[in-house]
């Protein structure tokens, strides 16, 4: 095991065993019986494997020390020199709106369910006004995308209460997330190494990236004098987010974005600034694309649980990574698929919401953002 000019050489198990034997020659001979059977052989075997296992140990220490080799607690360790944590799973928040009996309290704690049968839970009281209606704040019960559900789905009262007629959320769901992987984690922190949080596009983007619950940030900059092909004004700039709470983006808009330029989009947040001056702070959501996909196994006859599990998180890995308004290749997943050992022959199907099974590239809009989970990820044989 030695450090070369391209890195740590950490020597495998033959390398190891084959420089055993030769110093067992110079000492005891050319002739010495050094076979698997004889006991020096196997005794040299013994060694040449502790050894090697040790030397494996060495090069992992050695690789903790750089970013796009450390993995797991070294790589959270190793971020947190930089003033990053990785961003726990959490679960999506929502704005729901409830019609009923005048003057009715609807107590914290109600559940409600989406068409798709996700539950969400009501955080705090709300008593409906003269006119029957009232808005609560509630969250997923369970973390991770599945929370993340669209407009107009949350209708379905799982405790049904005789002076509460309807809920409905009239925007989606958003904020759930899974747990970042070491991959994700990994892309985080190397792009907030090139570009540092601050006042350029690029710095921008990291800081709105380092936000708990975003999982998709685009942004359109106009710095000409007079509105671009979109009518966005001039000397503006214009966030598509996917996921984040409202007041977290805006306050990072409000402490990252350059004195002078204008922020445009559908949601608006008012802020005060150190000065007490209210700020209208504006940006928009992008829009969640779920996505499916079916594995079909031809070859061979039986698969593990093993195979099916690193299957299933390359698909979401390189889904996950599919950046806003890009092409999820099909070309892609089957690589994800073969560079399991054993795969010899399969099919895959891919397919965004409801739509039927394609195996065919998907194409997002421009402010679109695919997800999926491992629950997402049909392995089977064909």
């Amino acid at each position: 095991m030695t450090l070369t000019d391209v890195g740590f050489d950490s020597n495998d198990y033959e390398d190891v065993l084959e420089r055993l034997e030769e110093y067992a020659r110079q000492e005891f001979g050319e002739d010495v019986q050094l076979s698997s059977s004889s006991v020096i052989g196997m005794l040299l075997r013994v060694l040449a494997g502790e050894f090697s296992y040790q030397a494996q140990d060495l090069e992992d220490v050695y690789n903790a020390g750089f970013v796009s080799k450390s993995a797991g607690i070294t790589l959270d360790r190793l971020a947190a020199n930089y003033g990053l944590e990785r961003k726990n799973a959490s679960s999506a928040t929502v704005t729901l709106e409830f019609h009923g009996t005048p003057s009715y309290t609807i107590e914290e704690g109600l559940e409600v369910q989406s068409i798709s049968g996700e539950t969400f839970m009501v955080a705090e009281d709300v008593i409906l006004d003269a006119n029957g209606l009232g808005t609560a704040f509630a969250y997923a019960q369970s973390v991770g995308i599945g929370g993340n559900v669209g407009a107009g789905t949350i209708t379905v009262q799982s405790e049904p209460l005789d002076d509460v007629t309807s809920v409905n959320n009239p925007q989606a769901a958003s904020g759930g997330q899974e747990e970042e992987t070491d991959k994700e984690f990994r892309a985080r922190l190397k792009s907030n190494l090139s570009a540092m949080p601050g006042t350029s596009i690029n710095g921008l983007m990291s800081a709105l990236m380092n936000i708990d619950g975003v999982a998709g940030v685009k942004v359109v900059q106009n710095s000409e004098d007079e509105p671009n092909e979109n009518n966005q004004p001039p000397k503006s700039i214009h966030a598509h987010i996917l996921g984040g709470t409202n007041d977290e983006i805006a306050n990072t808009l409000l402490n990252h974005v350059s004195a002078g330029v204008v922020t445009v989009g559908q949601e608006v947040v008012e802020l005060q600034d150190i000065s007490g001056t209210t700020r209208r702070i504006r940006f928009s959501r992008a829009v969640p694309v779920p996505i499916s996909v079916h594995v079909g196994i031809v070859e061979p006859e039986y698969i593990s649980e093993d195979q099916i599990s690193r299957i299933k998180q390359n698909v979401v890995d390189y889904i996950g990574n599919v950046g806003m308004g890009q092409t999820i290749l099909v070309g892609r997943l089957n690589s994800c698929v073969y560079r399991v050992d054993g795969i010899e022959n399969a099919f895959i199907g891919i397919t965004r919401e409801d739509d039927e099974l394609s195996s065919r590239s998907i194409d997002l809009g421009s402010y679109q953002v695919a997800q999926i989970s491992v629950n997402e990820v049909v392995v089977e044989h064909a």
